[in-house]
Parts: C-alpha cells; sequence; structure tokens
C-alpha cells in the first residue's frame, strides 16, 4: 500500500517539473513575437501573420456530424434485423425438432 502512496507522490512531483520546464504552447501561441529597437516595437513576422490570418478566413475545416435520426434509424433496423434472423431461427428449430437454446 506505501508503495502505491510513493508512487503517487513521484509521480505528481515529476509531473510538476516537467510542467515547469515544458513552456505552455497556448501561452506562446497568443504572444506574439517582436522586435524591439531603441523605441519601437515592430512585429517579428508580418508575413508568419498573414499566413495567420489567411488559415483564418478560410475557417475551421467542417467535421461530418450525424444526427440523432440516422443513429436512431440505423439501430431500428439492426434491431428489426436481429429479430427477423431470430424469427427464421425459430422457425427452422420448430421444422427440424430441435429443443431452444438455454
Amino acid at each position: 500500500m506505501w508503495t502505491l502512496a510513493v508512487a503517487a507522490v513521484a509521480g505528481a512531483a515529476l509531473g510538476v517539473i516537467v510542467g515547469w520546464l515544458i513552456p505552455r504552447a497556448t501561452a506562446s501561441a497568443s504572444a506574439t513575437p517582436t522586435t524591439q529597437t531603441s523605441d519601437q516595437v515592430t512585429p517579428a513576422a508580418p508575413a508568419e501573420e498573414a499566413r495567420a490570418a489567411a488559415e483564418e478566413s478560410a475557417g475551421p475545416a467542417e467535421v461530418p456530424r450525424i444526427g440523432m435520426e440516422d443513429v436512431v434509424t440505423e439501430l431500428e433496423r439492426r434491431y428489426q434485423g436481429r429479430r427477423a434472423d431470430e424469427e427464421r431461427e425459430r422457425a427452422r428449430r420448430k421444422r427440424d425438432g430441435e429443443a431452444p437454446p438455454p
């Protein structure tokens, strides 16, 4: 039991240390890199900003979504197919004189 507690504490400590060492992607993505000369602050890469603006204007890639009605229809179709298979199996057993499964 104590080994589990030691492993949990070690894992948490390792996670904290790795978290401090690796910079956050969200913080660096939101910050615009700049180059400062004497009194002026200018963007470091205007070409990168133009490319990012073009990507944003293109919009996010749309993920095809399945409607709830489609899901329900498919489930009903499968259920009816299983019921039909069971009925055929019962008719075959009745015809052949077999006992039903337990």
